[in-house]
């Protein structure tokens, strides 16, 4: 039986301290990652169960103030759904299968069963006291912002407050519900992928070696056929709402744009690579087409671009054509 080394402690308190500190949850398996790469899959699974475990104590202690048990019962377990549920799709990815399938085969698989499992989880944050929380904190959101736009001495903030004062929150709470279930599977693929990847990568022998060159990153060409009927479908969504069907179309379209956009941005190193342009261009187009990303406006030419190169390339073989002239 193993024991439970230091790296192991130092690693899970780590990825509790992330789980913890708002923003960064999203980068709480990005240590767990990296102790799988130091050690093996059996030491990764005694930190998940340690995390848990730490996890579970801090809901336990936070809900203390609670007195009916009840609803201290449903806000310990929804402290512990969302991580569990990561951690699932995370171990998954980690394990050795027999064949060693291509990591982008392991993710679609885990987003899928992601999918399964989130039915029952979706159904649970449906349940009447936490949907009476949640009311209560958008309630004191809204009325806080009230109060301090009320406060303020401006134009500028007497314009948002004649728009918030048309917000409920019961459009709020509405909002944000069909705002999560468009996005929930693409952020979770987003997750595991962006936390193996960061927790895999590292700065070796003085340079930064990735775990995933764009430049040798393939798609499937029947990967495009969910992409077409996804946008297909999100496209009558926003006609005539298609209920269910609506929200995975959503979700699938977001992963497969992101999919195809990292392919295109592939395509771009290799052509830069073919043409022979030297190191400070690269830098150069790399940099302007990242300051184009958040330009209003402009940003959609390059999320709708970049994404439209990687899926051209199943037709148009840029390397190969321009390799032969």
């Amino acid at each position: 039986m193993r024991r439970i080394t230091p790296d192991i402690i130092w690693f899970t308190i780590l990825a509790t301290l992330f789980h913890q500190s708002g923003f960064l949850f999203i980068l709480f398996l990005v240590p767990l990652q990296a102790i799988r790469n130091r050690k093996d899959f059996k030491t990764l699974l005694m930190a998940s169960a340690a995390f848990l475990s730490a996890v579970l104590v801090m809901a336990v202690a936070r809900s203390g103030g609670l007195d009916n048990q009840v609803q201290r019962t449903v806000f310990i377990m929804s402290e512990i759904i969302v991580p569990a549920y990561l951690l699932a799709g995370f171990l998954y990815i980690n394990y050795d299968w027999p064949g060693n399938p291509r990591m982008l085969k392991k993710m679609i698989v885990a987003v899928t069963a992601a999918f399964i499992i989130g039915i029952p989880v979706i159904l649970f944050y449906q349940n009447r006291i936490l949907q009476d929380f949640y009311m209560e904190q958008l309630k004191f959101a809204i009325d806080y912002l009230k109060s301090m736009l009320a406060q303020a001495d401006s134009v500028e903030a007497g314009d948002i407050a004649d728009i918030i004062k048309s917000v409920t929150p019961e459009i709020l709470a509405e909002t944000l519900k069909k705002s999560a279930l468009r996005t929930y599977l693409y952020w979770y693929f987003l997750i595991l992928s962006a936390n193996w990847w960061l927790g895999s990568s590292g700065i070796r022998y003085g340079k930064w070696k990735s775990a995933l060159n764009p430049s040798r990153f393939t798609m499937p060409d029947f990967m495009v056929w969910p992409l077409i009927i996804s946008l297909l479908l999100v496209l009558v969504d926003r006609k005539s709402p298609v209920g269910v069907l609506g929200y995975i179309s959503w979700n699938i379209l977001l992963i497969m744009v992101t999919l195809y956009g990292y392919k295109g941005f592939g395509i771009i190193q290799n052509l830069m690579k073919i043409l022979k342009f030297p190191p400070p261009m690269r830098i150069m187009i790399i940099f302007t087409l990242s300051l184009m990303l958040v330009q209003p406006g402009i940003h959609y030419f390059i999320l709708i671009g970049i994404p439209l190169l990687g899926v051209s390339e199943i037709w148009i073989k840029y390397e190969k054509n321009l390799k032969e002239n």
